[in-house]
C-alpha cells in the first residue's frame, strides 16, 4: 500500500542496474543486440520492411483497411519505435511462414512451418490499468511469495547470446518466458541516417 500511495518507483536501483547493463540494451550492438540474433541473415540476405513489426501496417499479406501504407513505403522507426516494436513482436506476433535463417537446419527452401503466436497470443491477456503508467506497472507486477528461481534471469542477462538455430527448453522461472525472444529478429539501421532509424530488418522465424 505504501508504494502506490508513493506513486512512482524509486530511481536509485533502476538508474544503477542500467548504468551496470547498459551494453546489453544497446539496440545495435554488433556482437549482442538488445532482443535480437547479432549477424542474422537468410541464405539470400535478403532485408523485410519494419512493417512487419506493426500488425496496424500494411505488410505481405496483410492490408489493414484503414492503412494508409503500402508495403513498399514502409515507415522509418526511431530506435525507441523499433524497441517497442521489438518487445510486442516477441510477444504477439503472428503464426505464419517465416523466413529461415541461412543455418538454421530446419529451414526448408529458406523457410520454416510451424511457427506458433507469440507467447502472450498464445494465452490471451487481461491487462489492468491504473490512473498513471507507474500504477498500471504496479498491477500487472507478478507477485512471487517465495521470491525467484536461483537461476531465473531476463533474456538480457543471459550468459549466451541468441543465436539463429532454433532451440527450445524449459524455462528456469517467470522472468525466462517473460522475457523469452520468441522470434528471431535483426534491425537493420538506415546507413544514411545518424538517428538509428530503421525501415527493413531481417529474419522473424521462431526460436
Amino acid at each position: 500500500m505504501s508504494r502506490w500511495q508513493r506513486g512512482e518507483f524509486a530511481r536509485e536501483p533502476f538508474d544503477a542496474y542500467l548504468d551496470e547493463r547498459a551494453a546489453r540494451f544497446d539496440l545495435f550492438h554488433p556482437a549482442r543486440p538488445f532482443a535480437q540474433v547479432a549477424g542474422l541473415r537468410t541464405a539470400k540476405d535478403e532485408t523485410k520492411p519494419v512493417s512487419l513489426l506493426v500488425p496496424r501496417l500494411a505488410a505481405g499479406n496483410n492490408v489493414p483497411i484503414f492503412s494508409a501504407r503500402t508495403e513498399s513505403d514502409p515507415p522509418a522507426l526511431t530506435p525507441a519505435q523499433a524497441a517497442r516494436a521489438l518487445l510486442a513482436a516477441h510477444c504477439w506476433d503472428t503464426a505464419a511462414i517465416k523466413s529461415g535463417a541461412f543455418d538454421d537446419p530446419a529451414a526448408k527452401a529458406g523457410k520454416t512451418t510451424g511457427n506458433p503466436t507469440g507467447p502472450l497470443g498464445q494465452l490471451g491477456v487481461i491487462v489492468p490499468v491504473g490512473a498513471t503508467l507507474f500504477h498500471t506497472l504496479l498491477l500487472n507486477l507478478p507477485i512471487l511469495p517465495q521470491g525467484l528461481e536461483p537461476k531465473d534471469r531476463p533474456q538480457w542477462q543471459a550468459d549466451d547470446p541468441a543465436t539463429s538455430a532454433w532451440s527450445a527448453r524449459s524455462a528456469a522461472g517467470l522472468l525466462d518466458p517473460l522475457t523469452w525472444q520468441a522470434r528471431r529478429i535483426r534491425l537493420v539501421p538506415e546507413r544514411d541516417r545518424r538517428d538509428g532509424r530503421c525501415t527493413r530488418g531481417r529474419g522473424r522465424s521462431r526460436r
